[in-house]
């Protein structure tokens, strides 16, 4: 059994490579010498495909100041959760190196996934490699920095709010959220906002106004008219960071100073946009659409690059519209939710990359814009993908590369406690009258706006 595998001593001979020399491209049977920063708790993960199970990950330092997040799934997690801890150095031997996701790997353009042949090693001589890295930004700093940026950040805390407990509309689960104001020697302040388990630990750790903290990974954000700072994967904070005393010492020197908030650059105000208010998508995301207390929606003119095939649709309820289950021993469809027996009609559940000249977004399809988009229903997709599965795969190559008008939802959304935005296709129509002189109208109006000023 995998749980029961002990870790190999690994080739002493074996030359330890630097973490930034690791790359998708190079052998798998590479080598490190790193220091574990930072562990997560274990995290349970369900797949689209019905895989579940659990998993964690490890920030790496190694001495050349080198990081590399480790991640392990289901019994690669079970086989070293217990046996990597926090802050001890370890050689680690192979493992699939991976392209990062960067909302939950900043500092790297690269990850490790721990696989069967993964071995780790704890190193038992002296390492020079430190308890942290830290890449500090001032309060300042993040003034003119991009929404979604994930930064190191100290400051004074200024008042603390009380913990908020509410449930997940989307899943029904409890969640528990606190916020915070702190500021720094810029006289910026910023609200800072921490979920669930990193409650306990504040408390426990008893801060108060006035004390320092350090924030690791927190991702810029904005709410109503100011930005703001929440918690990410791999998110920690301590009191009395490096560099805490000559913080302490000027707020001792200037204890009345007058401090103001970091203003949003604007969009995610929670307003309603105009829906003929177009958008590229750079725009969409530079300007925060969609962080704030109501969905943003704007146009968008873009073509799809790339659809999931996967799962498109699913089986519903005809009343409630909730997906419903087969029972093999009864041979019928089921409803939780109505608590009867029925007879199923597909919807759509589409995801989409949609591309514009600026850059590239997912976005949602559901029932109604997916009928916009195929011209037909779910449930007569799916009775085609059964009959005649070529046509069906035609008609989805179809979508792809054809430029479309979008009106588009971007709405905040809290996952896995980090909060991202969503963006939704609300109603979507084809671009096909030559030439095209809703858009050139538009074009000429901004044109126009541009002289004037």
């Amino acid at each position: 059994m995998m749980q029961n595998r002990r870790p190999q001593a690994p080739s002493m001979g074996q030359h330890v490579q630097a973490i930034r020399s690791l790359n998708p491209f190079g052998s798998r049977s590479w080598k490190i010498k790193a220091r574990v920063t930072q562990k997560s708790p274990k995290k349970f993960y369900r797949t689209k495909t019905g895989n579940e199970g659990f998993l964690f990950s490890v920030d790496l330092l190694d001495e050349e100041g080198g990081e590399i997040r480790g991640v392990a799934f289901g019994n690669i997690a079970e086989t070293w959760f217990d046996k990597v801890e926090a802050q001890k150095v370890y050689y680690i031997e192979k493992g699939e190196i991976r392209p990062a996701n960067k909302r939950f790997s900043p500092k790297s353009d690269y990850e490790i996934q721990f696989g069967p042949e993964t071995n780790i090693v704890e190193c038992r001589e002296e390492a020079a490699i430190p308890a942290m890295k830290w890449d500090w930004k001032t309060l300042g700093d993040l003034t003119a920095a991009r929404v979604d940026t994930v930064a190191d950040v100290r400051g004074i805390i200024k008042e603390i709010g009380q913990p908020q407990s509410f449930t997940s509309r989307a899943k029904g689960t409890p969640l528990t959220k606190l916020s915070f104001h702190i500021f720094d020697s810029t006289a910026k302040s910023i609200e800072v906002t921490i979920w669930n388990d990193d409650i306990a630990q504040f408390q426990a750790q008893d801060f108060q106004p006035g004390d320092i903290i350090g924030l690791k990974n927190y991702r810029l954000g904005e709410f109503m008219s100011n930005r703001t700072l929440g918690s990410a994967m791999g998110s920690f904070f301590i009191k009395n960071p490096e560099g805490a005393s000559d913080l302490q010492q000027w707020y001792s020197q200037h204890p009345d100073i007058q401090l103001t908030s970091i203003a949003a650059t604007g969009g995610g105000s929670g307003q309603t946009m105009r829906p003929t208010e177009r958008k590229s998508v750079m725009q969409a995301k530079s300007e925060g659409l969609g962080r704030g207390e109501k969905p943003d929606y704007f146009m968008l003119t873009g073509g799809i690059t790339y659809l999931k095939r996967d799962n498109i649709g699913y089986p519903a309820c005809p009343e409630c519209n909730r997906k419903v289950s087969f029972s093999e021993p009864l041979q019928q469809w089921s409803c939780v939710n109505c608590n009867k027996s029925v007879t199923p009609q597909y919807r759509y559940i589409m995801s989409f990359m949609v591309s514009d000249a600026t850059g590239s977004m997912w976005l949602g399809a559901f029932n109604e814009a997916g009928q916009q988009l195929l011209g037909i229903s779910a449930q007569e997709m799916h009775d085609m993908q059964q009959s005649d599965s070529d046509r069906a795969d035609a008609m989805l190559s179809d979508l792809t590369f054809h430029p479309l008008r979008i009106k588009a939802r971007a709405k905040l959304d809290h996952y896995q406690d980090e909060d991202r935005v969503r963006y939704s296709i609300v109603a979507v129509s084809p671009i096909k009258e030559f030439p095209y002189t809703e858009e050139i109208d538009a074009l000429i109006k901004n044109i126009e706006a541009y002289d004037a000023l």
